[in-house]
């Protein structure tokens, strides 16, 4: 025979405890050195590129460089930015971005 306090503690799941992670992002040099231009970082290249993430007034840019013909996915990956991707052919569309307007697939 269970008393009534045996099943209300049994209802009651226990406190999940918040977690803790092990690692610490640090800060790159670039972002230690703070605003440096993209010559200054080292990179290279005749055609200006902004990398936006956000809208409105929440918005953040990045601002980075690139060589005609280098790949979007390279100098995003240059600036710190993640493209999410899945075939990695541009076919099945997971990578599509916003560029000038205009829906692109690096």
């Amino acid at each position: 025979s269970m008393s009534a306090t045996d099943t209300e503690s049994e209802k009651k799941p226990a406190k999940k405890e918040r977690y803790v992670p092990k690692w610490k992002k640090k800060a790159t040099l670039a972002e230690a050195a703070g605003d440096l231009s993209a010559q200054d970082k080292g990179l290279i290249g005749a055609v200006p590129i902004t990398f936006q993430q956000g809208k409105g007034e929440s918005a953040t840019f990045i601002e980075t460089a690139a060589m005609p013909g280098q790949s979007l996915k390279l100098v995003a990956s240059q600036a710190g930015q993640y493209i999410k991707y899945g075939c990695g052919k541009g076919e099945c569309g997971t990578c599509e971005s916003l560029c000038n307007g205009k829906y692109l697939r690096p």
